[in-house]
């Protein structure tokens, strides 16, 4: 994909105008000059070109994810041409961008970006667009580098006082207790046997003592 830059459309309406007046004119000191600029243009074109070819990207994810939170991500951009190095090239990805203004033939650098996933579960990320202005700014050519990476997302975090929080633990522990009869918690008293009881609720020191059943209510 190529865009024409501001820089790009007045250079090109400055190389037509003399071109128009080249023609008209028949001056050949115009020819040479409107000559040069076609010529900027064409190593401009095969320079940009050239800047993005061989590129590969990668991209490692923090360990904990969670959705609407800013996360650190690494994307690491490598040249893999052996002899010509690459230059301004912008990688986009998930909104945000990371310029690497140099990299060396066969080599690597790794620059994080801030990024925001918007909901929660698996994401993915298929591709990063790569750009570049590189040689004179007249073009933004730009690629997709396949790096084909998922993420887990965690759900988002909520924040919370620690003194609520301990308020809340605590009310939720006094609500597990009643004064009402039951089978759990503490004993309250002893009561005759009645059937239907269970065995093991029978307080059976106390039965020996007594020479009757009594029963453990809680």
């Amino acid at each position: 994909m190529i865009r024409l830059t501001r820089a790009g459309w007045i250079f090109i309406a400055l190389t037509l105008f003399l071109g128009f007046s080249a023609v008209n004119t028949g001056n050949n000191l115009i020819y040479i000059i409107v000559s040069g600029f076609l010529s900027l243009m064409a190593v401009s074109g095969f320079f940009g070109r050239h800047n993005l070819k061989c590129i590969e990207a990668d991209i490692e994810f923090a360990d904990e994810v969670y959705a609407m939170t800013e996360t650190s991500v690494r994307v690491r951009m490598m040249n893999k041409k052996k002899f010509m190095p690459a230059f301004l090239l912008k990688a986009n990805l998930l909104g945000k961008e990371a310029l690497f203004y140099y990299l060396d033939p066969a080599k690597d650098e790794t620059k994080t970006v801030q990024a925001v996933f918007s909901k929660r579960g698996i994401n993915s990320v298929s591709s990063i667009t790569v750009c570049s202005v590189f040689p004179f700014n007249f073009f933004v050519r730009c690629v997709n580098v396949q790096a084909s990476k998922e993420v887990l997302v965690l759900p988002r975090l909520i924040k919370c006082s620690l003194t609520q929080a301990a308020q809340h633990g605590k009310r939720q522990a006094e609500g597990l207790h009643s004064d009402s009869r039951g089978y759990e918690s503490g004993i309250i008293s002893l009561r005759l046997y009645q059937a239907g009881d269970p065995l093991r609720h029978i307080h059976w020191k106390a039965a020996a003592k007594t020479d009757k059943l009594l029963t453990k209510e809680f």
